[in-house]
């Protein structure tokens, strides 16, 4: 008997350490997809009827419409394509398009000008621009900020949004317990904010 609980317990040892090294695998593949989008930004709402030999001139345009200022010599676009759209999706609604931006500083640039600009002058009125993620880290992202919800609807917030002493477990939405220590002790590797994009 003690042969087969030793044997029970290694094996047990050995999924939960192939299980972190799994993790860490994911997490490093997730930052390596992260990386290469970088440059990337996430256009939203340019209507399907600018095809595609007119949608390079429509985001150049679109992008000389959010900085004036800016050269032609730096504004480069690598490539930009339409993507699929998913079969939930509504025939009427336009596909994303994704832009890479040749410089780094130009897209975080035209990103920062687009949150400023409420209202869009014809014929980009409408369009959104959003960094582009992988699809991991905007789970991440959303699950982050659905514990901090949570957290809020529990306790009082101090200034700056710093929460007092959280207790060690708290009552989900569907009533189950969940264990907040382990949002402190290995919270995930985000680096961005938790602002949800709109539902399409």
């Amino acid at each position: 008997m003690a042969d087969i609980v030793e044997t029970h317990n290694g094996l047990a040892a050995k999924v939960e350490e192939i299980l972190i090294q799994n993790d860490n695998l994911e997490s490093k593949m997730v930052d390596m997809e992260d990386r290469v989008r970088r440059n990337k930004l996430q256009l939203r709402g340019i209507p399907e009827t600018v095809g595609p030999a007119d949608i390079y001139a429509y985001i150049l345009s679109l992008f000389k419409t959010l900085i004036p200022e800016i050269s032609q010599d730096m504004l480069l676009l690598d490539r930009h394509h339409r993507v699929p759209k998913p079969q939930f999706i509504s025939a009427d609604i336009s596909r994303d398009v994704l832009v890479h931006i040749h410089y780094y500083h130009i897209k975080e640039a035209v990103l920062k000008a687009s949150r400023s600009k409420k209202n869009m002058p014809s014929p980009h009125q409408g369009v959104m621009l959003f960094t582009d993620i992988s699809a991991f880290t905007l789970k991440k992202a959303q699950d982050l900020f659905s514990s901090h919800q949570i957290l809020a609807q529990e306790q009082d917030a101090l200034p700056m949004g710093i929460l007092r002493q959280a207790p060690d477990s708290i009552r989900g939405e569907d009533g189950s317990l969940l264990d907040t220590r382990s949002w402190y002790s290995s919270p995930p590797k985000l680096g961005l904010g938790t602002t949800k994009r709109p539902h399409r």
